[in-house]
C-alpha cells in the first residue's frame, strides 16, 4: 500500500486524474497523507484544480493550508474549488490570516496580481495588519510587488 500511496502523491502533483481515480478505486484512502502532506495539499501546490474536484468529490476536506498553496501555486481554478470546499465544512476564505501569510517574503514574491485580484473577489481582510502594523497594501510594496500592492490599495480605497 505504501507504493500505492506515493503513486497517488506523484499523480496529485502531475495532474492525472485518471490515475488519481484508479488508486481511489484501488482503495487508497482520500484522507491519508504521504511524507507529512495530504493529497490535497500536493495537487493545490501545483494547481492541479481537475484532480482538487476528484478529491473533493471523493471526500477530501480542503484547509487553509490548501487553500494558501493553490493561491501561491497562481491557480484561480483551484483556489476556487478548495474555497468552495471550505464554504461546505462551514469556513469562509475571508476568515483567514492573510497578512501573516503574506508577511512570508518567499510567498508575496509568488503573488500573481490575479490571484490578489482573486483574493479581494473573496473579501480578503484589507484593513489587517502584520505583526509590524503593515496592511497587506504596504507588504506587496516593501516586496517589490507594485501591482499587486495597486490592487490592494484600489480595493482599500473603494471601501
Amino acid at each position: 500500500m505504501d507504493f500505492a500511496r506515493r503513486e497517488m502523491a506523484f499523480a496529485c502533483e502531475q495532474g492525472n486524474v485518471k490515475r488519481v481515480r484508479q488508486l481511489l478505486e484501488f482503495g487508497v484512502n482520500v484522507l491519508q497523507e504521504h511524507e507529512h502532506r495530504s493529497y490535497m495539499h500536493r495537487a493545490a501546490t501545483y494547481g492541479q484544480y481537475m484532480v482538487i474536484k476528484v478529491l473533493i468529490h471523493a471526500g477530501a476536506v480542503p484547509n487553509h493550508q490548501d487553500l494558501v498553496a493553490a493561491v501561491a501555486s497562481g491557480s484561480r481554478h483551484s483556489a476556487n474549488y478548495i474555497s468552495d470546499g471550505l464554504l461546505e465544512t462551514g469556513t469562509s476564505p475571508a476568515e483567514f490570516s492573510w497578512c501573516s501569510v503574506l508577511s512570508k517574503r518567499a510567498f508575496m514574491e509568488q503573488l500573481t496580481p490575479e490571484m490578489a485580484r482573486w483574493l479581494v473577489e473573496n473579501e480578503v481582510d484589507l484593513e489587517e495588519r502584520d505583526v509590524y502594523g503593515r496592511s497587506l497594501a504596504e507588504l506587496a510594496e516593501s516586496n517589490g510587488s507594485a501591482e499587486v500592492a495597486e490592487i490592494f490599495k484600489n480595493a482599500m480605497a473603494a471601501l
